[in-house]
């Protein structure tokens, strides 16, 4: 980079991988062990890399956001004990910035990427929007970092110009309740969430709002090579009350679907 304000300066940057994972390493080497940054900044990309700035070859400029999180995502309290941040607690934060934004994306698929392990990317008509995954120990080795940091980005370009196209609405508050369900299943240990979600939503449940997951548990005790997930539905009808019926009915569906497609043992 030509004129740059110092040495530190004298490159374009293509990602905002590594500078954050500078100001974690930064603020850890000050005792600040609990942290959730967030940056918005250019990265920089060429089809012809290693030619001088002045010649007619494009160099892209793209706007960018990215999530950082480390250590504990919570305070100590007496309401609530201390918990660490984890690829879920970044997932949340991932899809809660595309539900604001009002992009859905239509595919969430894994990728593999020498820097980030359980690496998901999400997809909208085949253009990564975000992607979120752990920063593998290696690369936190090169940093001096001795703990867990998740990392999410996103192509703020692209998101910026679809939240755009939406069309805002306000929506009147539901008069009437949402019903939450829970269901515990032993499935191989290999399996990824995502393959859960694509299992569920194949059957189109119009009164089914909202799937989560909000537990994960290993033992040896489930089996060789399983897990047990645990998630929650959340059923909704703006029209009347819902009847354990109607629920039981559309949970009979989600089971046999999950024991069919993914040979997941419901828990009882």
């Amino acid at each position: 980079m030509l004129n740059s304000l110092s040495s530190e300066l004298n490159v374009l940057r293509n990602s905002l991988f590594e500078t954050a994972l500078e100001a974690i390493a930064h603020n850890l080497n000050h005792k600040n062990n609990s942290l959730q940054f967030f940056e918005f900044g250019k990265s920089y990309s060429t089809a012809n890399p290693g030619k001088s700035l002045s010649t007619a070859s494009p160099y892209t400029e793209t706007e960018k956001l990215c999530i950082v999180m480390t250590g504990s995502k919570n305070e100590d309290s007496w309401k609530q004990k201390t918990a660490s941040s984890d690829f879920y607690s970044l997932k949340g934060t991932v899809d809660a910035v595309l539900i604001v934004l009002g992009v859905r994306p239509d595919a969430i698929a894994t990728l593999e990427l020498p820097k980030l392990e359980n690496h998901l990317v999400y997809k909208l008509k085949n253009e990564i929007i975000a992607g979120a995954g752990e920063v593998k120990k290696g690369i936190l080795d090169k940093f001096g970092i001795r703990q867990p940091v998740f990392f999410a980005g996103f192509n703020w370009s692209l998101l910026a110009e679809l939240a755009s196209q939406q069309t805002k609405a306000v929506k009147e508050i539901p008069k009437y309740p949402a019903v939450h369900r829970d269901l515990a299943m032993i499935v191989p240990k290999e399996l990824a969430w995502e393959q859960v979600q694509q299992t569920v939503e194949k059957i189109k449940l119009n009164k089914l709002q909202n799937i989560k997951l909000f537990d994960i548990f290993e033992s040896e005790k489930l089996g060789a090579g399983k897990k047990s997930v645990a998630v929650n539905f959340t059923f909704l009808d703006e029209e009347k009350t819902l009847t354990d019926k109607e629920i039981d009915g559309w949970m009979s569906k989600i089971m046999t679907s999950l024991e069919k497609d993914l040979q997941a043992e419901i828990r009882k």
